[in-house]
């Protein structure tokens, strides 16, 4: 059974993501994979999301000297309500996000960072044995669910009056199609054919 709807306000405090940092000196990447069972739906920017299998994360690492560079890989299943006719929709998310870990900041590293197109830049304060990207795992989940979904191209939506899925059939409410920007011009109209 799934629970209730939960709001997507802030990063849960069970997660922690973290990446045994090889020595500066190897060339070696660093590969890890994490799957996460999300078992709410999570309501994002309007949406309702329920996950239809673990949210699963690969995560890739390597030293690009003096920085590392992280690549983040994030997919699932979700059901989403589409957008006009609130039936359910399955989307598919797979992403790539980038990071660029660096104890300078983009400013002092802006050659380097310049390098790396798209990436995101996260400064650090020291060089530990492992890299913290709870955060960045996070970001990236966030900005792989879908803000708009379509149960199909075409979808005709709801009416607006009487609420029938007009992909199932049409409905008989009448409906006067008026553009509201142009509601004052029909007042004025009146007015003036009443003088």
């Amino acid at each position: 059974m799934r629970g209730v709807i939960m709001a997507i306000t802030e990063m849960p405090e069970e997660w922690g993501f973290f990446l045994n940092l090889p020595d500066p000196e190897d060339s070696i990447v660093i590969e890890k994979s994490w799957k996460i069972e999300i078992l709410s739906e999570l309501a994002y920017l309007g949406q309702d999301y329920r996950f239809l299998e673990p949210l699963k994360v690969d995560v890739r690492g390597s030293w690009t000297r003096p920085d590392f560079y992280v690549e983040i890989w994030v997919a699932s299943n979700v059901e989403v309500p589409c957008s006009r006719c609130l039936d359910p929709a399955g989307v598919a998310i797979k992403e790539k996000f980038s990071y660029l870990y660096s104890l300078s900041s983009k400013n002092d590293s802006s050659e380097r960072f310049d390098g790396h197109g798209d990436d995101s830049f996260i400064c650090i304060d020291s060089w530990g044995s492992y890299l913290d990207i709870t955060s960045q795992i996070w970001d990236s989940f966030i900005l792989s669910l879908p803000g708009k979904v379509l149960c199909k191209e075409d979808c005709n939506g709801i009416c607006p009056v009487c609420g029938v899925n007009l992909n199932s059939g049409s409905c008989n409410c009448v409906r006067e199609e008026v553009d509201p920007r142009f509601e004052i011009l029909k007042n004025i109209e009146q007015n003036d054919t009443g003088k």
